[in-house]
């Protein structure tokens, strides 16, 4: 975990997307908001039992579900595996660089990127509503 996280932020983050601020939902949302990577639903579950806090998985995708259809995290599918990660994100889209070997994340400022993809959207007549994109590369603390 990196840094730590001012829970009236995260009140306030649920409240503009008209959610409650249950506790299950703040503790994920904590977890999420000081990792410094994308995590797995089992992730998820360690660091919330290194809280000393107890939280089923059944309840911790129920939270995860509902924190993405409220566009408040985002999930991901990684190439060639099955478990999803999921990662605070509030934009339309999020583009993101992981080191293959320590899997660390790098948020891509991603402006230039949105206008490309704006105009191939308009040329094919595409209504985009979100997407998400890792792409995986060697950091240079591991090259």
């Amino acid at each position: 975990m990196n840094h730590t996280v001012n829970m009236d932020e995260l009140v306030k983050k649920l409240r503009a997307a008209k959610v409650r601020a249950t506790l299950p939902r703040l503790l994920i949302l904590r977890i999420l908001s000081e990792s410094n990577q994308a995590m797995t639903a089992y992730e998820i579950e360690k660091a919330v039992a290194e809280l000393n806090s107890t939280l089923f998985l059944t309840s911790i995708y129920t939270v995860l579900r509902s924190l993405e259809q409220a566009n408040i995290i985002q999930r991901y599918h990684k190439p060639g595996e099955r478990q999803a990660v999921f990662s605070i994100g509030t934009q339309s889209g999020s583009v993101i660089c992981e080191c293959i070997k320590c899997k660390k994340r790098i948020e891509v400022d991603q402006r230039e990127l949105d206008q490309n993809l704006q105009q191939f959207y308009q040329q094919q007549q595409l209504n985009v509503k979100s997407y998400n994109l890792i792409i995986q590369v060697e950091c240079k603390e591991c090259t």
